[in-house]
Protein backbone atom coordinates (compact mmCIF):
# COMPACT_ATOMS: atom_id res chain seq x y z
CA UNK A 1 0.00 0.00 0.00
CA UNK A 2 1.31 3.41 -0.74
CA UNK A 3 2.11 5.66 2.00
CA UNK A 4 1.32 9.48 0.85
CA UNK A 5 3.87 12.35 2.07
CA UNK A 6 1.83 15.45 3.79
CA UNK A 7 2.65 17.39 0.49
CA UNK A 8 0.79 15.00 -2.02
CA UNK A 9 -2.00 14.42 0.25
CA UNK A 10 -1.96 18.31 0.20
CA UNK A 11 -2.14 18.60 -3.55
CA UNK A 12 -5.68 16.92 -3.01
CA UNK A 13 -8.89 19.55 -2.33
CA UNK A 14 -9.30 18.69 1.24
CA UNK A 15 -8.71 19.82 4.51
CA UNK A 16 -7.47 18.05 8.16
CA UNK A 17 -9.62 17.50 10.85
CA UNK A 18 -9.14 17.61 14.38
CA UNK A 19 -8.40 14.00 14.45
CA UNK A 20 -5.19 14.29 11.44
CA UNK A 21 -7.52 13.07 8.99
CA UNK A 22 -7.66 15.13 5.86
CA UNK A 23 -10.96 14.32 4.29
CA UNK A 24 -11.00 14.85 0.73
CA UNK A 25 -14.10 17.35 -0.98
CA UNK A 26 -14.53 14.28 -3.40
CA UNK A 27 -15.13 11.74 -0.40
CA UNK A 28 -12.81 9.37 1.00
CA UNK A 29 -10.12 10.53 3.40
CA UNK A 30 -6.25 10.26 4.31
CA UNK A 31 -5.24 8.63 7.79
CA UNK A 32 -2.97 10.66 10.01
CA UNK A 33 -0.26 7.81 8.48
CA UNK A 34 -0.88 8.47 5.02
CA UNK A 35 -2.96 5.84 4.01
CA UNK A 36 -5.79 6.97 1.59
CA UNK A 37 -9.21 5.28 2.28
CA UNK A 38 -11.63 5.60 -1.29
CA UNK A 39 -15.16 6.01 -0.46
CA UNK A 40 -16.97 2.89 -1.64
CA UNK A 41 -20.56 4.28 -3.65
CA UNK A 42 -22.10 0.87 -2.49
CA UNK A 43 -21.99 0.99 1.51
CA UNK A 44 -21.57 4.51 2.19
CA UNK A 45 -18.06 3.53 4.26
CA UNK A 46 -14.12 4.22 3.16
CA UNK A 47 -12.04 1.52 2.34
CA UNK A 48 -8.17 1.46 2.23
CA UNK A 49 -6.80 -0.57 -0.85
CA UNK A 50 -6.75 -3.27 1.19
CA UNK A 51 -10.32 -3.49 2.33
CA UNK A 52 -9.45 -1.79 6.02
CA UNK A 53 -11.95 0.56 7.33
CA UNK A 54 -12.28 2.98 10.13
CA UNK A 55 -14.84 2.81 12.89
CA UNK A 56 -15.82 5.27 15.74
CA UNK A 57 -16.04 3.40 19.23
CA UNK A 58 -17.69 6.50 20.83
CA UNK A 59 -13.70 7.50 21.76
CA UNK A 60 -11.65 6.95 19.49
CA UNK A 61 -11.34 5.63 15.57
CA UNK A 62 -10.06 2.20 15.35
CA UNK A 63 -8.40 0.65 11.64
CA UNK A 64 -10.28 -2.60 11.04
CA UNK A 65 -8.87 -4.67 8.71
CA UNK A 66 -10.21 -7.04 6.08
CA UNK A 67 -9.92 -10.58 7.22
CA UNK A 68 -7.55 -11.74 4.27
CA UNK A 69 -5.00 -8.65 4.93
CA UNK A 70 -4.82 -8.90 8.57
CA UNK A 71 -1.38 -10.08 8.91
CA UNK A 72 -0.26 -7.09 6.76
CA UNK A 73 1.41 -3.42 7.59
CA UNK A 74 -0.86 -0.61 7.88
Amino acid sequence: MKVYTESEIKSFKGYFDDDGFYLLEEGGFFDPWGYKFELNSEDGLEYDSNGGYYSFNGDNWLYIANKSHENEDH
